[in-house]
C-alpha cells in the first residue's frame, strides 16, 4: 500500500487513542477449558483462521456456540492479516459443524442462526474456495500483481477505504500462497502470478 497509516486514518478521523493507551491481559484461555460462571459453564474452542489466537465459545447444556469473529456475513470470512489462515480457518469451520449446535450467533450479527445451522456454516466455508476460483481464473487469464487482482474486486464488490482495499490484497496474497502450495501458480520474478501451464511459455 502506498502512503502510511496516519494517512490512511484521516478517513475515520484519525486513530482512536484507546490503540496506544496501556492493557493488560489477566490471564490465557486455552482450547477445552472449561470456564464456570456459576449457573452457566462455556468451553473455550481455539478455532484459528481469521486470527491466529481466534477463539469461539461452545455451551453445551444449551447447544449454543458463539462464533466471535467467525461473521457469517454477506461480506465475511476475513482473514486479511498476517497470523490469519486459511486452512485453519475452514478446519475451524469443520469443528463448529462436528458439535451439531442448535444455535450459533457472532459478534457481527444481531439475532442467532438456529435453523439449517448446517447449510449457513457450508456456504459460509465454501466462499474461500469461491474466491480461490475467481483469483485462479484471473491470473489464468493473464499474469497479474497483487495490486493488479485487487483491482477486479474479487473478493469484495467495493473498496469504501483504503483499508478495504488493503483487506482485499491481502485476502489475495494468501489464495496466491496457497495456490503455490498447491503446485497451481507460480510467482514471477516481476511480482505477477501466473499459472503453471503460462509459466514454461513466458520463459
Amino acid at each position: 500500500m502506498e502512503g502510511d497509516m496516519a494517512e490512511h486514518s484521516r478517513q475515520f478521523g484519525g486513530l482512536p487513542p484507546r490503540l496506544f493507551e496501556p492493557w493488560r491481559v489477566d490471564r490465557e484461555i486455552h482450547d477445552g477449558e472449561v470456564i464456570d460462571c456459576g449457573t452457566v459453564k462455556f468451553h473455550v474452542l481455539h478455532t484459528p483462521g481469521h486470527t491466529e489466537g481466534h477463539c469461539s465459545f461452545y455451551f453445551p447444556d444449551e447447544g449454543i456456540v458463539f462464533l466471535g469473529d467467525i461473521c457469517l456475513t454477506v461480506a465475511g470470512p476475513w482473514y486479511g492479516e498476517e497470523n490469519a489462515d486459511i486452512d485453519d480457518f475452514i478446519e475451524s469451520i469443520n469443528r463448529i459443524l462436528s458439535l451439531k449446535p442448535k444455535i450459533v450467533t457472532t459478534g457481527h450479527r444481531t439475532g442467532v442462526v438456529d435453523s439449517d445451522i448446517h447449510g449457513v456454516l457450508t456456504e459460509y466455508r465454501e466462499r474461500f474456495l469461491k474466491r480461490e476460483k475467481r483469483i485462479l481464473n484471473c491470473i489464468c487469464e493473464r499474469p497479474a500483481t497483487i495490486h493488479e487482482i485487487a483491482q477486479k474486486k474479487l473478493i469484495y464488490r467495493e473498496h469504501p477505504t483504503t483499508f478495504v482495499l488493503f483487506w482485499e490484497k491481502y485476502m489475495v496474497k494468501k489464495h496466491c500462497e496457497r495456490l503455490i502450495k498447491h503446485d497451481a501458480i507460480e510467482l514471477l520474478p516481476d511480482g505477477r502470478y501466473t499459472s503453471k501451464a503460462m509459466a514454461g511459455v513466458l520463459r
